[in-house]
């Protein structure tokens, strides 16, 4: 896959789930939404970082990193709600 072709869907998604959220579709504290935003970011980050664009591999990296922290977190949070 080309690199624009991973922009532009790694840019939809990161849309998708902003459109979402705006459209209050998605919950901002749910894992559609910050995996949407996390498979986007990062896709956008591992392509700034190929074309040598570290402006967008800070932006979209920082992004992605708070995305993967909020997964973790709610994955863990219902991890210790399911262990009795």
């Amino acid at each position: 896959m080309s690199s624009q072709a991973i922009q532009l869907v790694a840019g939809a998604l990161v849309v998708l789930g902003f459109g979402g959220l705006q459209f209050k579709r998605l919950d901002p504290f749910r894992i559609p939404y910050l995996a949407l935003n996390f498979i986007g970011t990062a896709g956008l980050t591992a392509v700034a970082l190929h074309i040598r664009q570290f402006g967008f591999v800070f932006t979209n990296g920082v992004w992605a990193g708070v995305s993967l922290l909020g997964l973790v977190r709610l994955l863990r949070h219902r991890r210790r709600a399911a262990c009795p």
